[in-house]
């Protein structure tokens, strides 16, 4: 059995969306190259505003400066115990779904991790426009059109292209996009808010990942209920406050 097979969802298990590594860069560590990788960030240079004429003359000099970011290998592993009397031959169906067990929890954990990650290391802004008098309040236009200035000031690529439009009823195009990454239980708020393209409005929608609940401006909504309990923080009136 491949790692292929080992990781589809076993029968009767729920088809998690493991959304959190679908942006992600991916770094391979050179073969025998210890446990820590160093990656290089190399800071832009100041723009040259200042005419050279025909003297001949150097321009003035700029120091070339770059960050490192360090990024060290962890080890996580678990195995299942079996109290059973099977049959010792490869294609046993409680061996076979035990490996095909191991290799959805070895994604889920790398999903789980990379979340865990992106929730400590990111900053958040807090919903400020919507209308269920809490604070934060819903999520509105207003609210991801401020995430996406933010990005686009501090000169952000987007993660996925525009889709063109096509001659389909009730189909609209979407602009190259920013991912944003949210629990189910905000499905009925993305729905309500203003403008927003579900995944059956798009041109193609064959195209789309299976965790795609819609785009709103320039920010596409990919969904997934988490794999653990989480004690969600509350508003000043009480209600859930769940980030994308």
């Amino acid at each position: 059995m491949n790692l292929a097979e080992m990781t589809k969802s076993p029968k009767g298990s729920n088809k998690l969306n493991m959304i959190h590594k679908i942006p992600a860069m991916l770094k391979n560590m050179p073969r025998n190259g210890g446990t820590t990788l160093r990656m290089r960030r190399y800071n832009p240079l100041a723009t040259a505003m200042v005419p050279l004429g025909n003297s001949g003359q150097y321009p003035n000099s700029q120091q070339l400066t770059s960050i490192d970011i360090d990024a060290t290998v962890s080890f996580y592993g678990t195995y299942v115990q079996i109290n059973e009397q099977v049959t010792l031959q490869n294609q046993d169906p409680v061996l076979n779904e035990c490996a095909a067990r191991l290799g959805v929890s070895l994604r889920q954990t790398e999903d789980q991790l990379t979340r865990d990650m992106l929730a400590s290391t990111a900053s958040f802004i807090n919903c400020t426009n919507g209308q269920n008098g809490d604070n934060p309040t819903n999520l509105t236009r207003a609210d991801i059109d401020t995430v996406v200035e933010a990005l686009l000031s501090n000169n952000a690529y987007t993660i996925m292209d525009n889709i063109r439009a096509e001659d389909r009823f009730g189909s609209a195009p979407v602009r190259n996009a920013y991912f944003a990454l949210c629990n189910t239980k905000l499905t009925k708020n993305l729905d309500g808010v203003n403008g927003f393209t579900q995944v059956n409005q798009y041109p193609a929608p064959m195209n789309a990942l299976q965790s795609e609940w819609g785009a709103s401006g320039r920010m596409f909504a990919r969904i997934k209920s988490f794999l653990i309990d989480l004690e969600l923080p509350r508003g000043q009136q009480g209600a859930s406050v769940i980030a994308a």
